[in-house]
């Protein structure tokens, strides 16, 4: 600005004095939301040179007679610093530079010429309050008091020389002494055209770079601002209108962003930009036709030049339509699938989920179109519950507040409670979807008493709710029948699993296990439930011989089903003790108690878990060498015991080789080994729980002939419920069942 104004290029010099001061302001401005934490000084810096740029801007129009954009200029200097001695002063020359301008013009009244020439006195005398030697300040001062003296006169002379200079200009304008006295007045109003002209272009280019300034720090929503203000003074500005259109493509008003681009187009229809931006306001629209209809019109009006940018965005449009046809494809309408559909739709769900994420990071869809597609790709994998759940929740929210929520949105929120573990929330989602459902479809199966093993029949538990299945299936298949077949399927799980409780109790283990299975296949998306029945499935497997790891693998199965449920934890825990896997053992206990500390008998479990894993390696596993459960009876261990002497007694074997005789004896040597332990409760108890445990109560006193011992005041068994270990061995006359609950419906291990 100062090199512009040197060579008096003022018009120049004012622009980069205006800009300056506008980045000086904002630069300003992020030092005070900083709290000037590098530097106080740098602020205070920052704000004396906006102060300066302001006055030379002041200094420049008034070079250019634009005495109303000095003022204005220097006004804005003192109400950064007030009481500045060069605001004050280049504020006096320009009212009293406007005064005389007002003279000649003869636009206002003597009182308001008055009020500028007064307003200049009081700057002026401010300045010699703080510089009273000022001499430019006198001088200013002394001709301002003289011109308000003399005003009378002034108007009188100026109103003479008005009747001669139109008397000239009718009779001979070179008569008259006065003709030229106040100059060409047409040249007056170029000026003052020039000057208003000026003054729009410097608004006009200060609301741009204020939206400018806020687009580029992501205050979109001020950049709108900025740039509509803008646009009022000059309405064709093509520039502007793009600049709006980006700024509201950032705040997805879609409409307003293709509005601001056809507008543009209609003003200059080879304006590319225009073209591609409304293209993708449309297709963030889920208006695909309309973007590729935009572009193949641009295509005809651009530059050729230009036509690579609209060939791009056309190419992409195609592809982003195809990828979301193709993850459409990808997803089930409902998630009613075998075990090998599921399998299939696991996989084209990741495919989907990959697909949907290049749609999000190129901005070619919009993210309404894509977010329920995601929710369902991610119900489709299974892999993250937690994030379906947030989702479906937020999609729900959307859906309530923009009017009546579909039955595919409840549906779809039922799906992603499920496989969270929430399940009654999940059924009332799904009751929300189901009550959508086509009049003729049946009403879906309601939560009734649990069935007893005895009241359901042998060939099939779900009888009842297989014609339910069946009824619905033939009234169609939309979210809302889905979510009606998928209620009654919960009901005909929990029926399954109470018929399942009761042939445990009856120690009917494989049955037992037969039903828990049908019980997992009726409901897959039940991740709650599911955790309850791989555990089940667990306890019943482990009374199986050769069946260990197959109840290995439903522990593990309810622990990723539901990874906060400690019962899960502790069947494990119990297989890993059987197979004398001390560790491990101990610390699934120990995570069953972190998560349920009031879990029944887990104290205990805890106990003999601990002085195994202290024992480690050196610990011989005794139950195994007689093929025995770790919580057996004690007259299991006799029986056993005989069993095996027989078998593998020495004299039983004369006729063998003498590897096949030594390891009978090797085998008889271990089982009598193992019996001498366990077959004496006393020594049994110290295996299992060390010798520190001889004040305690044995836990085993209830293991004989099925009844509960009473326990010793103060011993540590005594706050075991009914049943002392019977809550996890199922041991028989015990009152706790095999999965440590009593037999009443509501047991604190189901979820029934």
């Amino acid at each position: 600005g100062s090199e512009h104004f040197k060579k008096s290029e003022f018009d120049a010099a004012s622009w980069c004095y205006g800009k300056g001061a506008s980045q000086a302001a904002r630069a300003y401005e992020l030092c005070q939301k900083a709290g000037f934490s590098s530097s106080k000084e740098v602020g205070e810096e920052l704000l004396q040179m906006e102060v300066s740029l302001h006055l030379n801007f002041s200094l420049c129009q008034l070079k250019l007679g634009d005495n109303g954009a000095a003022v204005k200029a220097a006004t804005a200097a003192l109400n950064l610093q007030p009481g500045n001695v060069k605001g004050l002063f280049r504020r006096a020359q320009a009212n009293a530079a406007w005064a005389v301008e007002f003279d000649k013009k003869g636009t206002l009244d003597n009182e308001d010429v008055l009020a500028f020439r007064e307003s200049a006195v009081a700057d002026l005398k401010a300045v010699l309050v703080s510089e009273p030697q000022n001499p430019e300040a006198r001088r200013e001062l002394t001709s301002l008091r003289a011109a308000m003296k003399n005003k009378v006169g002034g108007q009188e002379l100026e109103q003479e020389a008005k009747k001669a200079a139109a008397g000239g200009a009718a009779d001979g304008a070179g008569d008259s002494p006065f003709a030229g006295m106040f100059g060409d007045q047409q040249a007056m109003k170029e000026r003052a055209r020039g000057a208003r002209e000026r003054r729009l272009a410097e608004e006009l280019n200060s609301k741009r770079e204020a939206g400018n300034t806020a687009h580029r720090v992501g205050d979109y929503a001020s950049a709108q601002r900025h740039y509509t203000e803008a646009l009022k003074l000059d309405p064709k500005a093509t520039g502007l209108l793009l600049n709006r259109a980006a700024a509201r493509l950032m705040l997805e008003d879609y409409a307003g962003c293709h509005e601001d681009c056809q507008k543009a187009v209609e003003l200059q229809p080879d304006l590319a930009k225009a073209y591609v931006r409304g293209a993708k306001s449309l297709q963030l629209q889920g208006n695909f036709g309309g973007a590729e209809e935009l572009l193949e019109k641009g295509l005809e009006k651009v530059s050729r030049s230009d036509r690579a940018e609209l060939e791009t965005q056309l190419r992409g449009a195609r592809a982003a339509l195809q990828s979301l046809r193709r993850v459409e494809g990808f997803l089930r309408a409902t998630l009613e699938l075998s075990a090998a559909e599921s399998r299939q739709a696991e996989m084209e769900g990741r495919q989907a989920l990959r697909l949907l994420d290049e749609l999000d990071r190129q901005q070619m869809v919009p993210p309404s179109q894509t977010r329920p597609l995601r929710l369902r790709a991610l119900l489709q994998t299974k892999e993250k519950p937690a994030e379906a759940q947030k989702l479906s929740e937020e999609l729900l929210k959307e859906s309530r507040s923009s009017g009546d929520v579909a039955a595919d949105v409840w549906y779809w929120r039922g799906l992603a409670l499920l496989g969270n573990g929430d399940r009654s929330s999940a059924k009332a989602a799904l009751r929300q979807a189901a009550a959508l459902a086509p009049a003729e479809a049946p009403p879906p199966a309601t939560d009734g008493p649990s069935v007893a093993a005895e009241e359901v029949p042998a060939e099939g538990a779900s009888v009842a709710a297989a014609a339910a299945v069946a009824a619905v299936a033939a009234a169609g298949s939309g979210p809302a029948l889905a979510a009606t077949r998928l209620l009654t399927k919960l009901v005909e799980a929990d029926a399954l699993k109470d018929k399942a409780n009761s042939l445990f109790k009856a120690r009917r283990w494989e049955e037992a296990v037969e039903c828990y299975e049908d019980a997992l296949k009726a409901c897959p998306h039940d991740k709650e439930l599911s955790a309850v029945l791989h555990t089940n499935s667990s306890a019943a497997l482990r009374k199986l011989e050769q069946r260990a790891d197959d109840a290995y693998r439903h522990a593990m199965k309810a622990i990723e089903a539901n990874p906060k449920y400690a019962k899960a934890f502790f069947r494990r825990g119990v297989l890993h003790y059987d197979a004398g896997r001390w560790t491990q053992s101990f610390e699934d206990f120990r995570k069953a108690q972190d998560i349920e500390p009031n879990l029944q008998g887990i104290d205990s479990w805890l106990r003999r878990g601990r002085h195994a894993a202290r024992e480690g390696k050196e610990r011989k596993n005794l139950y195994r060498e007689l093929g025995l459960l770790c919580d057996c009876e004690q007259e299991e261990v006799k029986k056993r015991y005989r069993t095996l002497a027989r078998e593998c007694h020495p004299d039983k074997v004369v006729d063998a080789s003498p590897a096949e005789r030594g390891a009978a004896e090797n085998k008889f040597k271990s089982v009598n080994e193992a019996h001498e332990i366990l077959g004496n409760e006393k020594s049994r108890k110290e295996y299992d729980f060390g010798k520190d445990s001889d004040h305690h109560q044995s836990p085993y006193d209830a293991f004989n002939r099925g009844r509960r011992a009473a326990p010793q005041p103060g011993s540590r068994y005594s706050r075991q419920p009914p049943g002392g270990f019977g809550g996890f061995g199922g041991f028989p006359g015990a009152r706790g069942g095999p999965f440590g609950d009593n037999d009443s419906d509501d047991d604190g291990f189901f979820f029934g």
